[in-house]
């Protein structure tokens, strides 16, 4: 197996200025899972080679092989071990019953979207969906750990104002999924048709916009005063 020629020691030395490989072993793994979401998010599933992510990761071909058994199983380990974690503060928030429904809805909403709008996990974005068709089974990865999940998160968010009073009776999953796709839009256009709009559309703006027009469909309003 070939393996790639070592960089040198001030590209692969982390904070402390020590080389990658002269680092704990147990740090490899997510290492490499990091260089992983970088090489996935700027060159696509099918542009990115092992050697590649070796690079990156500051280590051997033969090291990433030894961890991962290949780029399918690192694109899964960047799903479940790198992004899908991140969705577990949203869960905490979804079961909490102190907060208004609409706060919290909006503080799900806009915290997923901090998340995968970010450089390197909006290019996953992109390339999930541009690469779909190619690639199945790493789609249904990246939908059912990412997507299925903040989608229950933001259904079960939904489900607690309408048990409170606080939300009118609705399809709480179908709310969920549609806002789900707002934000996966969303993350789409300002990374990939953005640089080429002229107006200079503020995404983050558009994505409160519509969320306070769903909030304001589903709020349950007190009768309104006699005349």
């Amino acid at each position: 197996m070939s393996v790639t020629k070592p960089l040198s020691d001030n590209t692969l030395g982390g904070e402390d200025g020590a080389p990658r490989w002269r680092r704990r072993r147990e740090a490899r793994p997510s290492e490499i899972i990091s260089a992983a979401l970088e090489s996935f998010a700027a060159h696509g599933y099918a542009g990115t080679r092992i050697e590649d992510i070796a690079r990156q990761a500051g280590v051997t071909v033969g090291t990433v092989y030894r961890y991962f058994d290949g780029k399918a199983a690192l694109f899964e380990a960047v799903i479940t071990q790198s992004i899908a974690p991140t969705l577990t503060r949203g869960e905490v928030l979804a079961r909490r019953r102190g907060e208004q429904a609409d706060r919290l809805l909006k503080r799900l909403v806009l915290g997923w979207w901090r998340l995968v709008h970010r450089r390197a996990r909006a290019g996953i974005v992109r390339m999930v969906v541009s690469e779909a068709a190619n690639f199945p089974d790493l789609t249904r990865v990246y939908v059912r750990e990412i997507v299925a999940r903040a989608e229950d998160i933001l259904a079960r968010a939904l489900a607690l104002g309408v048990s409170r009073g606080e939300f009118r009776s609705h399809d709480v999953q179908a709310t969920a999924r549609a806002l789900c796709h707002l934000v996966l839009f969303g993350v789409l256009y300002d990374h990939a048709l953005q640089p080429f709009d002229e107006r200079n559309v503020d995404a983050t703006r558009s994505l409160e916009a519509m969320l306070d027009v769903v909030l304001d469909g589903i709020r349950v309003r007190p009768p309104a005063p006699l005349p």
